[in-house]
């Protein structure tokens, strides 16, 4: 009976892994889209992850696609022939592994690389680096399997999930001498048995305010939250102004201010306020519970919502040195890490250094010293990822050069500090020609809304795949690297 649910389970795995790839061959199709004459000799290939595949734009809005747009509109005799064999995730092993095929199947004049963004989260052929070996390359085929994938992913949010648990400390908020709120000085916000983070005293009191239906008599606070809760946010708005002039430095109202700007989506204004709040009340625990829940929420909407995982994780770093007993914002800090490429270890190691020297109590704190722990060895597996990285650019552009195809580098639009440096330091070290869409893009988030060449996952809209075919065209018309 053990052999054949053994069997058993050894076909459905194997037939589920069949599927997997099928779906995915269909789904990623688009990697060997090609844009020109398919019997030119003149090809050339574009190689890397998602950014070249195109992320969320539509195959012809990719810069492969518009590459070969611009080409063959300026130089109308032109026979080059764009092929976009970007793939979504690949790592630089990847493209490495691969690479041989495609120069033999193309014979590519020009190879166009922009790889390594994926390097910090997608360890396939990590360990044969590391080690060279029958064994780490077994090892490597066997993370490449889809099932291998998903069951490594229950595992990591199962043990993540064991570690999700808030600790204890008395949230008890006093009005803090707010007497311009109706009389109500000295009243708790929460009774001082009740044990919360900050972030869920602030949501306390604000389920509180939120439940207001009927006007006050005496309480403008009060029928500031009534005039909100009724569909009318801007009368709301218009008495906490009012009540502001009398009481300038009210905590309860510049939080309520903020609160309502938040929820009309503006978060420029609410931070402004919220930061008021606590910078005109250094002293005032009620305010930087409210800053606390409002830095926690906008890294939930950005992770969640918009998936800018750099900002969300940005907030959530915030968050943590606000409420540094929150656990929930070092769990989310290590989970949203992972997704993004903005910031490196240190960027989190630093953060975790100034709250302790702010509270030197968190040293002895079992779960704070966890978590610096597990950042310190990021930060390690960081550095031995970059040197990966520029091992396998180094065999990508002699493997390159052997087959007689120029190349020509790019980085990347968005902030990826580990691989736009790999990139660069490669094109430099070769005297390779090089594209800076990093600098580029940054020029016109000067002059338009970073969105417009930006999606939220930092991926190009087709605006971006423009810009970027356009500085690909411009970087190989001044090298002569187009042929006529």
């Amino acid at each position: 009976k053990l052999s054949i649910a053994f069997v058993s389970l050894v076909f459905f795995l194997g037939l589920l892994e069949i599927s997997l790839r099928v779906i995915g061959h269909f789904y990623f199709s688009r990697e060997i889209t090609r844009y020109g004459d398919l019997t030119s000799s003149d090809v050339i290939l574009c190689v890397g992850d998602s950014f070249t595949w195109g992320g969320e734009t539509l195959r012809n809005e990719t810069y492969p696609a518009y590459l070969s747009q611009i080409i063959h509109s300026r130089r109308p005799h032109s026979k080059a022939l764009v092929v976009n064999k970007g793939k979504c995730e690949y790592n630089s092993r990847q493209v490495l592994a691969s690479l041989p095929r495609w120069l033999s199947m193309y014979h590519p004049r020009l190879v166009i690389l922009l790889v390594g963004s994926s390097n910090r989260f997608n360890p396939w052929g990590y360990n044969s680096y590391l080690a060279p070996g029958p064994l780490t390359h077994l090892q490597d085929a066997l993370n490449n399997l889809r099932v291998i994938k998903i069951i490594k992913l229950i595992v990591i949010n199962a043990k993540l999930h064991n570690q999700y648990w808030y600790p204890e400390f008395i949230s008890d908020i006093w009005n803090e001498g707010d007497r311009d709120s109706g009389g109500n000085a000295g009243t708790n916000i929460l009774h001082e048995s009740i044990r919360f983070t900050r972030s869920y005293a602030a949501d306390a009191y604000l389920v509180k305010m939120l439940r207001i239906k009927s006007p006050s008599r005496n309480d403008a606070l009060s029928n500031a939250w009534y005039y909100h809760n009724t569909g009318r946010p801007q009368q709301a708005l218009e008495l906490l102004h009012t009540g502001l002039k009398a009481t300038p430095r009210s905590p309860r109202i510049l939080c309520s201010i903020a609160y309502m700007y938040l929820e009309e989506g503006d978060i420029q204004k609410a931070e402004a306020y919220y930061t008021r709040a606590v910078q005109s009340n250094p002293g005032s625990e009620f305010a930087r519970c409210q800053m606390a829940f409002f830095l926690q929420r906008c890294g939930y909407d950005y992770y969640s919502e918009k998936r800018r995982y750099d900002l969300a994780l940005g907030y959530f770093v915030r968050a943590a040195e606000a409420d540094p007993l929150d656990y929930e914002n070092y769990y989310m800090l290590s989970k949203t890490y992972d997704f993004q490429s903005k910031y490196d270890a240190d960027f989190i190691i630093n953060a975790f250094q100034r709250m302790l020297r702010s509270s030197s109590q968190l040293k002895n704190n079992a779960l704070f010293t966890a978590y610096l722990t597990l950042f310190n060895d990021k930060k390690y597996h960081e550095e031995k990822i970059s040197q990966w990285l520029e091992s396998d650019l180094d065999a990508i552009t002699a493997l390159c050069k052997k087959h007689g195809a120029q190349i020509l580098i790019q980085n990347y639009p968005a902030a990826y500090p580990m691989a736009n440096s790999a990139l660069e330091r490669t094109a430099l070290k070769y005297r390779l020609a090089f594209v800076d869409n990093l600098a580029a893009f940054s020029r016109l988030a000067l002059q338009d809304p970073a969105a417009v060449y930006l999606l939220d996952d930092s991926h190009c809209s087709a605006k971006g795949h423009k810009v970027m075919a356009e500085n690909i065209y411009s970087a190989l018309a001044a090298k002569e690297m187009i042929t006529r």
